[in-house]
């Protein structure tokens, strides 16, 4: 695989092989890949900026260059496992929870209070709605009084 150093300190090393070098369900398998070695310590890639990020130990620099250079997507399969899974839905958290306040800083500032009073209310109807629903299915809850 074509890559790029974009950062090289002792036992760490940054490669960009590009935007679409490898895809999502890839990243997970280079991981693997990367970390069966007994000289890595850690690595992370991303797809979207065709980004690896290798950890080794001292004295094997040439180890980590070597292994990126005969990396090839074409022969890499998808791994699935949980670790991978939760490391995802972190990072997606992430960067809903970035946009969710950046808007409501935006809209703070650009729109009036009873705008964004009414686009408040009108983007939680379909949570009361919800709740609506839910508690006509429910069986009736019969309270008992604590002697």
């Amino acid at each position: 695989m074509r890559a790029q150093i974009v950062y090289d300190k002792p036992c760490r090393i940054r490669f960009r092989c590009g935007c679409d070098a490898f895809t999502k369900e890839l990243e997970r398998s280079i991981h693997k890949l990367v970390m069966s070695n007994p000289w890595a310590e850690g690595c992370e890639a991303h797809y979207e900026n065709g980004g690896i990020l290798i950890l080794y130990k001292d004295g094997h620099r040439a180890d980590a260059v070597e292994l990126v250079r005969k990396l090839s997507a074409s022969e890499l399969e998808p791994v699935s496992d949980n670790q991978y899974d939760t490391e995802e839905i972190d990072r997606t958290f992430k960067s809903d929870l970035a946009k969710l306040v950046a808007q409501r800083y935006i809209r703070k500032a650009v729109l009036p209070a009873p705008i964004c009073a009414a686009l408040i209310v009108y983007s939680g109807l379909k949570y009361i709605a919800k709740g609506i629903t839910q508690e006509r299915e429910q069986e009736p809850l019969l309270l008992t009084a604590w002697r």
